[in-house]
């Protein structure tokens, strides 16, 4: 794959595979799902970026998620939406512009510990009216879920459940027909990937979860993997950034 931080990712049918970059630059980028060659370059405009971590995307949206938080030091953090129509051109370079989802948590922010941080997010799905939000916990291991509608402007998240993620979530995706949520993680010192596949997800709760956990990877080398999207209802990509130990690239596994 060409992209060396690939942080987010979204599969739409009938258009295409998107991937987001671990910077500040406000671009995504279409790529190939079989070589990773980028196909297009997407600049979103009149927006300034902190940390984006996540795509997802409904049938109508792609969102982009500047979610990050790892010193717990934002005021806000905030989604952009951006118009799948928008998105059907055949120009190696397309320039447009998104609509800005504000949001905000119940809490009083300071300089909190990067340990002790709740409200660090890197995925996020988006379902009927809403998305869901899944925090990376480094204390404790869990991950808090937490709903904003996908029209208001100006928000306060919600919190819905937490899941015993036992590592850290660095990606979300859901199947086709909307009913298994899969998420992405490392347990320890990015070693160790993992996915947690839920099904009947938005009745989740942390003592009854149906939850399958598949461990990618034994090794004990750094392979960061960041991001995921079903690209049928059975199967999922999978996107690492590129460590000293692992470079950069696209996996296919079937998710049975």
């Amino acid at each position: 794959m060409e992209l060396e931080e690939a942080s987010g990712m979204t599969y739409i049918e009938n258009i295409g595979l998107f991937i987001l970059e671990d910077s500040k630059k406000p671009f995504l980028y279409k790529v190939d799902e079989k070589t990773g060659k980028i196909l297009q370059v997407i600049k979103v405009e009149d927006v300034k970026l902190k940390d984006k971590e996540s795509l997802t995307a409904d049938k109508n949206f792609l969102y982009l998620g500047d979610i990050g938080d790892n010193e717990g030091k934002r005021k806000h953090i905030q989604i952009i939406k951006i118009p799948i129509d928008k998105l059907k051109s055949k120009a190696d370079t397309i320039f447009l512009k998104g609509e800005r989802l504000k949001i905000y948590f119940d809490k009083v922010y300071n300089n909190t510990k990067k340990k002790d941080n709740i409200y660090d997010f890197e995925a996020m799905v988006a379902y009927q009216d809403s998305i869901y939000l899944f925090s990376k916990q480094r204390k404790d291991k869990k991950s808090r879920c937490f709903v904003v509608a996908n029209n208001l402007k100006e928000q306060e998240a919600n919190y819905l459940f937490t899941i015993k993620a036992d590592g850290l979530i660095t990606g979300a995706t859901l199947s086709f027909d909307k009913k298994t949520l899969v998420l992405l993680g490392y347990q320890r010192k990015k070693r160790l990937p993992f996915i947690l596949s839920i099904d009947d997800w938005r009745n989740v709760s942390m003592h009854d979860q149906n939850t399958k956990r598949i461990i990618l990877s034994h090794k004990d080398i750094a392979f960061q993997l960041e991001a995921i999207t079903f690209i049928s209802n059975s199967t999922l990509l999978l996107a690492n950034e590129w460590t000293k130990y692992m470079s950069q690239g696209i996996f296919k596994i079937e998710n049975n």
